[in-house]
């Protein structure tokens, strides 16, 4: 084992004893979970809200449904773009055993192959671009999860930031945005999507900006 591993291992070791400790002796909720359906706008620019089918969702149990406080899903689309769907989980409180699903891992759970997965940066955040494929049907997503103050791109960092926050002690929230655009080119979706996350943080309430984007986000 490198240096590396063992520091990483004795920080998830630390973390997790924080998170029995903060178990066992608060069950208070880091904040009171906010209301997506007001913060998010139904008008984003220019992009008009529209129904939505087959969106692809963590397993309907007894777990995931305790993961979240809030759940959001919504469709858009505007003139000259594909329509792409918006998904939105809120969990008040983040945990080893209560946190986040991932599409690198919800997406195979629901019968698709990941074709390709790339980190990107939105402006100072931490996100991911990946190709989904399953039969005829392939899913571009776009997506970044915030715990905290932290933005991890995968399931190691994800758990590195809650054990952060668990050795000082801290319960911490957590957010998973997502913006999917079936059979699409890869580069058009990105594009249309990159521009939506602007249009977003431009639509929004300062409280809105502040929870998907920790403040940190700021279009050009």
């Amino acid at each position: 084992m490198n240096r590396r591993d063992f520091t990483l291992g004795a920080l998830l070791g630390l973390g997790g004893l924080g998170g029995f400790y903060l178990r066992h002796h608060s069950a208070k909720p880091v904040r009171r979970p906010p209301d997506l359906a007001r913060l998010i706008p139904k008008m984003v620019g220019p992009w008009q809200q529209i129904g939505v089918h087959d969106v692809i969702l963590p397993p309907a149990d007894a777990l995931s449904q305790s993961l979240y406080d809030r759940f959001l899903v919504r469709g858009y689309r505007m003139q000259q773009r594909p329509p792409l769907t918006l998904v939105i989980a809120y969990g008040a409180v983040q945990s080893y055993r209560l946190q986040l699903h991932r599409p690198e891992s919800c997406y195979p759970a629901s019968g698709f192959a990941l074709k390709s997965r790339q980190d990107i940066t939105l402006d100072g955040i931490s996100a991911s671009f990946l190709m989904a494929e399953r039969d005829l049907t392939t899913e571009a997503v776009l997506y970044w999860s915030r715990i905290g103050d932290r933005f991890p791109r995968n399931i190691s960092e994800q758990r590195l930031a809650i054990a952060r926050a668990a050795l000082r002690l801290q319960l911490t929230d957590g957010i998973l945005v997502r913006i999917a655009i079936r059979n699409a080119d890869p580069a058009d979706a990105l594009a249309a999507m990159r521009e939506f996350v602007s249009a977003l943080d431009n639509a929004m309430p300062p409280t809105g900006r502040m929870l998907l984007f920790g403040g940190r986000f700021s279009p050009p």
